[in-house]
């Protein structure tokens, strides 16, 4: 890596690797309740999506390289069909 690529690239790579890792791990885990499943998706979007929305507004530089927010929600949305 450069020394003038900006260190927090690489957390925000690996915080990107584990995440669709976990996601696609996560997709075959199955709930069989629809309301506790959109709680559990809900929840995750919530912790997850609004501090990654928070990094990227505070570092602009970045959002060229990561994936959308929108995106994201759409991963977590697929979760826990089994």
């Amino acid at each position: 890596m450069p020394l003038w690529f900006p260190k927090h690239s690489s957390q925000l790579a690996r915080f990107k690797s584990k995440f669709q890792k976990t996601c696609r791990h996560q997709k075959l885990w199955k709930v069989p309740n629809p309301k506790l499943r959109k709680s559990l998706r809900q929840a995750i979007i919530d912790k997850i999506t609004t501090g990654y929305k928070k990094y990227l507004e505070d570092h602009p530089e970045q959002k060229k390289c990561m994936s959308d927010p929108q995106d994201m929600e759409d991963m977590v949305n697929e979760l826990f069909e089994g």
